[in-house]
C-alpha cells in the first residue's frame, strides 16, 4: 500500500511494524514527520488534504480515509 510506504520511509519504520502497531505516534510522528508525509501522499495521490483532519489522524487507518475521501471529494467536483 502506497500510504505505508511513505509513512514507512519517512519514519523509517518497516511497513510491518506499521500494520502491527498503526498508532502513528508509536513510530516517531512529529511534527516535521506529518509536513513531509502530508506533502508526499497530496503529490502522489493529486489530492488537497484538509489540514485540521489530517493533523488529528492518530492512525495509518486515518490517512488511508482522508485520502481516500479528498479523492472521492475531489473527482465529484470535477464531474
Amino acid at each position: 500500500m502506497a500510504i505505508l510506504e511513505i509513512v514507512g520511509d519517512v519514519v523509517r519504520v518497516p511497513e510491518a511494524d506499521l500494520l502491527a502497531q498503526p498508532i502513528l505516534g508509536a513510530h516517531g510522528w512529529d511534527s516535521l514527520a506529518a509536513l513531509e508525509v502530508l506533502a508526499q501522499l497530496e503529490s502522489r495521490f493529486s489530492v488537497s488534504l484538509d489540514l485540521r483532519e489530517y493533523n488529528a489522524a492518530r492512525q495509518i487507518d486515518d490517512l488511508v480515509a482522508l485520502v481516500v475521501g479528498a479523492g472521492t471529494s475531489q473527482r465529484m467536483t470535477t464531474a
